[in-house]
């Protein structure tokens, strides 16, 4: 793979990064073959230049960290379907997974039996 073939990697990471954003989460599975497979092809990579990887790793981690903020978002909404908060408020995130407010009891968003 050499340093002008990262695009097709770069770009498939800038749609994940969309889907991420857009909260998407069922269409990034279809992302995954194309992007094992580009990935295979950068190990194995002999030109790679180091500022194209360092763009590359960059765009990576930050995808991962929003992965990370989307896997403890649909978590934490696991949990209060379940009643683990106990019905005691309701909690927004920002973009990198904190939280970011906590609302009083919210009586719309509760299920009444």
């Amino acid at each position: 793979m050499s340093a002008t073939s990262f695009g097709p990697l770069y770009e498939l990471l800038m749609e994940e990064r969309e889907l991420l954003l857009a909260g998407k989460l069922n269409e990034i599975a279809e992302l995954a073959e194309t992007k094992s497979r580009l990935l295979e092809k950068l190990g194995t990579s002999t030109s790679a230049d180091f500022l194209s990887l360092k763009g590359i790793s960059d765009l990576a981690k930050a995808n991962s960290r929003l992965f990370e903020a989307a896997s403890a978002g649909l978590r934490d909404a696991r949990k209060r379907l379940r009643g683990g908060q106990g019905g005691t408020g309701f909690r927004t995130y920002s973009g990198n997974g904190q939280v970011s407010q906590s609302m009083e009891h919210i009586p719309f968003l509760e299920r009444s039996l």
